[in-house]
């Protein structure tokens, strides 16, 4: 079970964490940074603890799983819309 979770984290995070990093670059509010920023590790720790110290932990990883999507959802359509508004 534990490599599943570090696969996971290794697939989701870098890619999380570089479009943070595109959309400081470009000037986006410090407070839509900042609640990214916290819905992310909220949501790797509730993943993490799922797999680490439980085996029916199922609120976690559904929980952990859906905020690290939604994280990397929101950060893409944030980074889609700033390359429109760069376009025109």
């Amino acid at each position: 079970m534990q490599t599943i979770a570090q696969a996971n984290f290794a697939e989701y995070v870098p890619l999380a964490l570089l479009m943070m990093a595109i959309l400081e670059l470009t000037h986006h509010s410090i407070y839509f940074l900042h609640a990214l920023g916290v819905t992310l590790l909220v949501a790797r720790l509730l993943h993490g603890y799922a797999f680490s110290f439980t085996q029916h932990f199922l609120f976690g990883r559904v929980a952990g799983t859906g905020l690290t999507f939604f994280v990397v959802a929101v950060e893409a359509l944030a980074c889609i819309r700033q390359a429109l508004a760069g376009i025109s």
